[in-house]
Formats: C-alpha cells, sequence, structure tokens
C-alpha cells in the first residue's frame, strides 16, 4: 500500500494550515492511501546543527519520511516563506529520505493574497531534494475567516486541496511501479 505523510510546519493552537492539510490527507486516503501525521507542534525538533549522530527524535523523524512513498509540506506563510519549524525540519532530510517521492505543498496565509511564495519555497526544497512536485499545490487566503469548523466554507477551494492529497498518491503509485519495473 502506498504511504502518504503529511508534515505540519504550524506551532499554532487551532491551525488553520494543520485543518487544511488534514483536507489534503483524507483525500490521499480516500484515494487509497495510507496516511500519517507529522505535526511538528508536537513533534519539537531541537534546531538544526549539522553534526551526528541526531538526536533519537531527529531519527524517528527522518524513518518516517524516509518509510513514506509520498508526502504533503503545509505550512503558514510567515514573513513572505515558510515557518522556521518546516524550514527546521527540512534541514534535517536530505535526498536520502526524499529522492523519487511525490511531494504536495498545501500553504495558509492571513492576507488575502494567499500563500504562493510559501508554496514555491516548499516546492523547490522538494525538488531540490530530487523528490517530484505535483502539478496543483493550494493555497487558502485570509484563512482566519475561510473555516467553519474544519470545512472550508470555499468549496472549490476544498476541492483544489483535496485535489492535492489525490495527485500525491496518483504519483506516488506512478512512481513505485516505475521502480518495480526497472
Amino acid at each position: 500500500m502506498i504511504k502518504i505523510i503529511g508534515i505540519n510546519g504550524s506551532t499554532r493552537q487551532g491551525s488553520t494550515t494543520l485543518k487544511t492539510l488534514k483536507i489534503a490527507l483524507n483525500a490521499a486516503k480516500d484515494a487509497g492511501a495510507e496516511i500519517d501525521l507529522i505535526d511538528l507542534r508536537e513533534w519539537q525538533l531541537p534546531i538544526y546543527i549539522d553534526d551526528e549522530p541526531h538526536p533519537e527524535i531527529v531519527q524517528r523523524f527522518k524513518e518516517k519520511v524516509q518509510q513514506a512513498d509520498g508526502i504533503i509540506l503545509a505550512s503558514p506563510e510567515y514573513h513572505g516563506t515558510l515557518t522556521g519549524a518546516m524550514k527546521n525540519a527540512l534541514d534535517y532530510l536530505s535526498r536520502e529520505e526524499i529522492q523519487d517521492k511525490a511531494i504536495g505543498a498545501v500553504a495558509t496565509a492571513g492576507s488575502q493574497f494567499g500563500a504562493d511564495r510559501t508554496l514555491t519555497a516548499l516546492q523547490q526544497i522538494g525538488q531540490k531534494l530530487r523528490g517530484w512536485p505535483v502539478k496543483t499545490a493550494a493555497s487558502v487566503q485570509s484563512a482566519y475567516n475561510m473555516f467553519d469548523g474544519d470545512r472550508l466554507k470555499d468549496k472549490r477551494l476544498e476541492e483544489r486541496i483535496q485535489n492535492v492529497g489525490q495527485e500525491v498518491v496518483f504519483l506516488a503509485k506512478s512512481l513505485a511501479s516505475n521502480k518495480t519495473a526497472v
């Protein structure tokens, strides 16, 4: 079975980013994937230092990511880019954990302009680590006003976020079948 892991880069209680990620992950589950969630608020990885061996929590984080076939990265937009928590977590990852995995990106913003820069940054990092970003990405603008509980008020936007999860599963399956065909 295809495994998809979501990484939530928000550390805020009641995070709209986490709600957004869960929409994408649930769509991945509905598309036939086994899903898992890493909420960086709970994991509290130490600040990245380029020394080995890494602490045990970092080793667990890296193993969980490595075991996945696809990854959905989620971050609120802070100062025009991803959060420090997300950047810190991604700094611990290398090509060993990311290469040839499907990468999806969703982001939220408090402003009406959305989080396109954050989406671009997440996709670029995934690509730099030799992952395969999916075509669809989704940004929720004015996120504090866009949710009714855990559901988005804008059904078209919710469908776009669901498409991210579905595309990650589709690409992960394709990449997995290419590995077995070789």
